[in-house]
């Protein structure tokens, strides 16, 4: 969810890539975000990956409104990564995959680093972006899902073993509780390495 977030501006968050269902439209088959983190990876949650196939998936990228992806913008999957202790339990463990694209994309990644193990410190800012729900919602979880990329600006609440620990995903007040999925987080430009 990117709950109150507002529209991306455009070329924002390159790195932003959407997945859905082959055959369908980007905008009719939306299901989950990732982040492109190497010219032909993404890291993404292994919830969103762990009942498809990737003959199922097809990739969106470089653009701010799913409507407008035409088939220049659109890539398959040809390997899906989840993370080997991962646990489809709520809120999942280890909730996390890699997915190989079948060609590199034409746009920019997100570095990746080595990180504490303990997460980012309370209060380090960080943004969160997708076509997630951006309201709370009952019943059908795809009523609320917006065309137009969201940005949420936020501030870490908690690491794992706090807040975290007890209740999962918190959204409060534009603050995250993070459990350690793909959020990007501003990182000084001295500890970015190269993406593998």
């Amino acid at each position: 969810p990117v709950i109150g977030g507002s529209d991306a501006l455009p070329g924002s968050v390159p790195w932003q890539v959407g997945l859905y269902l082959a055959g369908e439209t980007p905008r009719d088959g939306f299901f989950c975000g990732g982040t492109l983190v190497a010219p032909q990876r993404i890291v993404t949650a292994g919830h969103c990956v762990d009942s498809v196939q990737e003959d199922d998936i097809r990739v969106v990228f470089g653009v701010d409104r799913l409507s407008a992806a035409g088939s220049a913008n659109t890539a398959g999957v040809s390997e899906i990564r989840i993370h080997p202790s991962y646990l489809a339990t709520l809120p999942p463990v280890a909730d996390v995959a890699v997915l190989t694209l079948d060609r590199p994309l034409p746009i920019s990644t997100f570095p990746v680093v080595a990180t504490d193990p303990s997460g980012p410190a309370a209060g380090t800012p960080a943004q969160l972006s997708g076509w997630g729900v951006t309201a709370q919602y009952g019943g059908d979880p795809r009523a609320g899902l917006p065309d137009h990329l969201q940005v949420a600006d936020v501030e870490i609440l908690a690491g794992p073993g706090g807040a975290c620990g007890l209740h999962g995903a918190v959204f409060e007040r534009r603050r995250c509780c993070v459990r350690g999925g793909p959020m990007p987080v501003p990182i000084p430009v001295a500890e970015i390495q190269a993406a593998p």
